[in-house]
């Protein structure tokens, strides 16, 4: 073995090894809701809520929930749904609301039509203080007497400051915010992330919002070194072979 292949596999074996951060769910809450109110005043409504994350293996713990809830009166619609999925490598969701309404004029009650929302908050803290990706895409469309709004923001519990925040409304381009962040997070912090989507239609129009994201570690940079010692050792050893 050459002097030079020796250093570099030495190098290799001295390279700190990656961290492990992982993510510990404290508290989860998902609840989807819909309304119609019809155009004579008769309310429909319904509501799915989950809470609460089970217990995993030691691995990490992962829990996947789809609610939906439905209500029809007089042609006006509420629309809602979710799945998330929590473990100690990311936390992964989506979330779609759609309000529909076809009120025939005159109508007994001005606030006929429909509402819909999708809500997801998820307390957490890491073990490691490690820097977070935090990426997804936020859609919001309406059409006619309608409006619609998605958002996300990620907090340290307990405060109002944003670490990470994003938005998404029919004003927005295309109606759409594709989000891609980093986030410093702290060992000992407990966070918090909320994701929502709201829907709403008065009388005549639609509004959809729906949500996608992500939260989970940055690869370690000292794996990728690591990987790329190995690379030139392999490529020393070519060399000494000829």
């Amino acid at each position: 073995m050459g002097p030079l292949l020796l250093s570099v596999l030495l190098a290799v074996a001295a390279a700190p090894p990656a961290v492990a951060a992982s993510i510990e769910v404290l508290s989860a809450s998902r609840t989807v809701a819909a309304d119609a109110l019809s155009a004579t005043g008769a309310e429909f409504s319904a509501q799915t809520r989950a809470d609460g994350q089970e217990p995993g293996d030691p691995e990490g713990t992962s829990l996947g929930v789809v609610a939906s809830a439905q209500t029809r009166g007089s042609e006006a619609v509420g629309d809602a749904s979710q799945q998330s999925s929590f473990g100690a490598a990311a936390l992964v969701g989506s979330g779609r609301a759609e309000a529909l309404s076809e009120i025939l004029l005159p109508a007994e009650d001005p606030d006929a039509g429909g509402t819909a929302s999708s809500l997801l908050q998820v307390g957490f803290r890491v073990d490691e203080s490690f820097a977070y990706r935090i990426e997804g895409i936020l859609r919001a469309a309406a059409l006619g007497l309608a409006d619609a709004f998605a958002a996300l923001q990620l907090t340290e519990t307990g405060t109002d400051f944003a670490l990470f925040e994003a938005e998404a409304t029919p004003d927005t381009p295309l109606g759409m915010n594709a989000f891609d962040g980093t986030v410093d997070l702290e060992v000992g912090v407990e966070y918090e992330l909320l994701v929502l989507a709201d829907g709403v239609a008065d009388l005549d129009g639609s509004g959809t919002a729906s949500f996608e994201f992500s939260l989970r570690p940055v690869p370690e940079p000292g794996t990728s070194f690591a990987l790329a010692l190995g690379l030139a050792a392999l490529v020393v050893a070519r060399r000494s072979a000829r």
